[in-house]
């Protein structure tokens, strides 16, 4: 495949490196550049570290003197990412290390391990979200925030990229951030693309968003936030169903499909989870527990996750362009609908089979 890169460079290459390795070809044409700034070690006493990008400590120009050294090994850090842990390795820090995959997940983290009033330095980008700040302030730890770097957008896309984009010659691109999928669709527009019908993987829902927003069908989302899981997406998928045969999966199976597939959203997670048990739990426990939902609300809550995970599954497939052009496919929308009618046959067969039995009502007596 050929794989557009929008990377800041030093990311880029080692991405690309890994790519090659797989055999695919890359177009590099980084939409971020990352500057340092001249940025202080905070005075006073320093409980921990934050950071949530390898930037922050690859672009740090501090004094040799500031941290102290001693400090830098006992100063304990919360970081996102593995990379980001190495990174404030090779810096020199060596406390205690806590890693979380987001930053959602890291300010957790943080909460639960230090106390008020405790003060934390974070070592941050110029552009960044305020959630992690804010949820400390919350918990009423003093966070110090240090600007480490800028993030400066690129003002066109590369030569090369531009080319083969209008060539049709670019198979996926990938975007490690909402920001970066911003100014690409940005430099994209100015420079007379539409990309619609290229496959966009993206590293998280977030930096997915920019994408949906701008109508974008082919977008697949990595299962977890973070470079090998982004890279997974290339990975070759079996051969798909010819498309004028509706494949037939019982229901537990084809739940337990979607419930194990990547990054299930949390709504789709808590429906198929009590689904599968309901259907296989007696019946007498079903009819006497009034917390159990109605059949027909989680049916239409697998419906509804099985229709997701087909509609990332036709994504994957490829353009709809490709598709339509061949008269042996069936029209997407159809092929959707006779699998979800199959499925929903299927499971209202399966909690049929599972549901108590009710003795019929004898008619009332006549009277006489």
């Amino acid at each position: 495949m050929r794989i557009l890169l929008t990377r800041p460079p030093e990311e880029a290459l080692r991405t690309a490196e890994k790519l090659a390795a797989h055999g695919h070809q890359i177009v590099s044409s980084p939409v971020l550049e990352m500057q340092p700034r001249d940025a202080a070690w905070p005075s006073g006493a320093i409980d921990g570290v934050i950071a949530t990008s390898a930037q922050a400590f690859e672009h740090a120009q501090f004094a040799p003197e500031y941290p102290l050294p001693e400090a830098r090994r006992l100063l304990r850090l919360f970081v996102v990412g593995s990379r980001t842990g190495e990174a404030a390795r090779r810096c020199g820090f060596t406390g205690e290390l806590t890693s979380a995959p987001d930053a959602k997940d890291l300010a957790e983290a943080i909460i639960n391990t230090m106390h008020p009033p405790a003060r934390l330095a974070y070592l941050a980008g110029h552009d960044r979200k305020s959630d992690l700040e804010m949820r400390c302030d919350a918990a009423h730890l003093e966070i110090t925030t240090v600007e480490i770097y800028e993030a400066r957008a690129a003002e066109a896309l590369s030569v090369e990229a531009i080319a083969a984009l209008a060539g049709g010659k670019i198979d996926a691109v990938l975007h490690f951030s909402r920001r970066s999928a911003e100014i690409f669709l940005r430099l994209a527009q100015t420079a007379g693309l539409d990309p619609k019908s290229v496959r966009h993987m993206a590293i998280s829902a977030d930096a997915a968003a920019p994408l949906h927003a701008a109508g974008f069908l082919h977008v697949m989302i990595a299962a977890e936030p973070n470079e090998r899981a982004i890279l997974a997406l290339l990975s070759p998928k079996p051969a798909a169903t010819p498309s004028n045969e509706v494949p037939r999966e019982p229901a537990r199976r084809a739940a337990s499909k979607v419930a194990s597939g990547p990054a299930p959203q949390p709504a789709i997670e808590l429906a198929i989870g009590p689904a599968i048990e309901l259907a296989s739990s007696p019946a007498s426990d079903r009819a006497n527990d009034p917390a159990i939902e109605p059949p027909s609300e989680l049916l239409d809550a697998l419906l509804s996750a099985f229709e997701s995970e087909l509609a990332n599954e036709f994504a994957v497939i490829g353009p709809a362009s490709s598709q339509a052009s061949d008269p042996a496919n069936e029209p997407p929308s159809e092929l959707l609908n006779a699998l979800l009618s199959d499925f929903e046959s299927e499971l209202a067969n399966e909690f049929a089979r599972q549901s108590p039995m009710k003795p019929a009502s004898e008619p009332p007596s006549e009277s006489s």
